[in-house]
């Protein structure tokens, strides 16, 4: 995917990372993990704001129910920026770093991060 700068402020967003991450929550949801398990977790709020409407908009997410438009819903998927997140914990964690090939911030280049090693 493309880095892009958000509609929000100077944040920062990846539509294809916004959508593995998506895809992932919902593969793991179809494979029995418990939606409050979850955590997708960005940097950006600008990202944050792209995850909430791709899961609120995929098909598969809606029939999954991954997260509800009633803000007091528990049985979702928790989306959050990482500084929210801190002294938080899930079971499953899903990062959404909004990182590229052309990407600055050195603890997100494409070849330092490990699950493209694995």
């Amino acid at each position: 995917g493309v880095q892009e700068r958000s509609r929000v402020g100077i944040s920062r967003i990846n539509s294809h990372e916004a959508n593995m991450a998506c895809a992932l929550a919902s593969y793991l949801v179809e494979c029995g993990v418990p939606r409050p398990s979850i955590v997708c977790l960005t940097p950006y709020k600008g990202q944050l704001m792209l995850l909430r409407n791709t899961m609120l908009k995929d098909p598969r997410s809606l029939s999954l129910r991954l997260l509800s438009r009633n803000p007091n819903e528990q049985d979702v998927v928790r989306l959050s920026t990482i500084d929210r997140f801190q002294g938080d914990e899930e079971d499953i964690v899903i990062c959404s770093l909004v990182v590229d090939e052309n990407s600055k911030t050195g603890f997100g280049k494409p070849r330092t991060i490990l699950a493209d090693h694995l």
